[in-house]
């Protein structure tokens, strides 16, 4: 069984902590740009878009009652009834047999779909890397025969309608495998994500 501390943000499996998806993933290089205040601006708001399309998803009542919230369950209202309503929103997953685990936002248990909520345009190549870290995991976890293979990123960006990016990469699970790996070796980046990034 899994324990998670949601205020460490830690993953804790047969008293072993887990590396999270999140944490496995290298950094933007493009953050060294970004002060810490406006990378903690950023992080707080993806937080509470988070929160508020879950709510909206569990049929919760609002919890700031802000205008903002406001918006984005109408957004969410009008997505989700296109795009189709998830089975599952904001599940830990893990991988007992990668040793890892983290959270995903969204999942369609009929469709084999997964999707991860970002409040900035799709990085499909740096998002594939983490949607293949919870396809793993949640594949291990819900005990499916067959790899998911339908990841997305779901845009929902402060002033724009919702979207979704189609982000499956056929290298990014072996890729993620070499990350997990890295981590308990205390290794680097090797040469196929440095030039999986690079490409």
């Amino acid at each position: 069984m899994i324990e998670f501390d949601a205020e460490t943000h830690k993953y804790t499996v047969g008293g072993i902590v887990y590396p999270s998806v999140t944490q496995l993933i290298p950094r933007n290089p493009g953050f060294g740009y970004v002060t810490a205040e406006r990378l903690a601006e950023k992080a707080d708001y993806g937080k509470f878009v988070h929160k508020c399309i879950d709510n909206y998803l569990k049929g919760e009542e609002s919890f700031s009652f802000s205008e903002e919230e406001t918006v984005i369950r109408k957004h969410a209202k009008k997505f989700f009834s296109e795009f189709g309503v998830p089975t599952l929103s904001e599940s830990i997953v893990w991988s007992e047999k990668n040793k890892f685990a983290g959270t995903l936002d969204l999942y369609w248990a009929n469709e084999k779909r997964i999707g991860d909520i970002k409040t900035r345009k799709a990085d499909k190549k740096r998002d594939a890397l983490q949607c293949a870290g919870y396809a793993i995991a949640a594949k291990e976890k819900f005990g499916l025969k067959k790899a998911i293979k339908d990841w997305y990123t779901i845009e929902f960006i402060e002033g724009c309608q919702p979207r979704a990016v189609y982000v499956y990469n056929d290298q990014a699970e072996r890729l993620f495998i070499a990350l997990v790996e890295n981590h308990w070796r205390g290794k680097k980046l090797d040469t196929a994500l440095v030039a999986y990034f690079s490409n």
